[in-house]
């Protein structure tokens, strides 16, 4: 895939925690039910999770190709820092003490892969936190892994997901939420996996 012109967002949300790369809140803590518009889709808080809706619609054109880029819903763990993406291919959540969630979509025309999740490789770990690059000091791609983190990868359909640094004890809950990732596209039906009712009802709110 040739590189994509393209601007990439750096997202804070100041009215919960100002313009700093110190800050220390979360973006997402509500006791109510809360809906952050964004440049191609939105993010809705729940007390309990968080859903993010990518919907563009917008093409995106490489020299003489055209990249049309892959509505998607996925459950997000609770905690997030910030977040940046670029409104394509790469979407990038960072939560605390160097936790993060890679999301990579792939936009070229090839045969669709089986579901799957692993450990990945020192090789595939490398590659996904090199999809995501800016000059900010705390991007993935700067990061070192550390001693006693656990890494896992999730592949849905087109979809690459890096779970990076995760605690072990935060594990099991960062999967149970990436593992709920469906590109809106494509039927839920047509998934092996069924959704759970709580994601039912989530996938069904993210939809309308």
């Amino acid at each position: 895939m040739g590189i994509l012109k393209q601007s990439r967002i750096w997202v804070f949300l100041p009215l919960l925690c100002g313009l700093t790369a110190s800050c220390t809140h979360y973006i997402d803590k509500s006791k109510t039910v809360l809906e952050w518009p964004i440049m191609q889709g939105k993010i809705r808080v729940y007390p309990d999770s968080n859903v993010f809706v990518f919907e563009s619609s917008m093409n995106f054109h490489a020299d003489t190709e055209v990249w049309k880029p892959r509505p998607f819903y996925v459950r997000l763990p609770k905690g997030i820092r910030r977040y940046e993406m670029d409104v394509l291919q790469s979407f990038v959540f960072y939560y605390r003490k160097d936790q993060v969630v890679s999301i990579w979509v792939n936009l070229n025309d090839t045969s669709k892969t089986y579901d799957t999740s692993y450990t990945p490789s020192f090789d595939e770990i490398y590659w996904m936190k090199t999809r995501y690059v800016t000059s900010d000091r705390t991007n993935i791609s700067l990061m070192t892994t550390k001693s006693g983190r656990k890494q896992f990868l999730i592949k849905k359909n087109d979809a690459v997901i890096l779970l990076y640094n995760i605690k072990k004890k935060n594990l099991a809950s960062f999967i149970n939420c990436l593992k709920t990732f469906r590109f809106l596209d494509v039927p839920v039906n047509a998934n092996k996996e069924a959704l759970n009712e709580h994601e039912s009802k989530l996938y069904a709110k993210a939809s309308n």
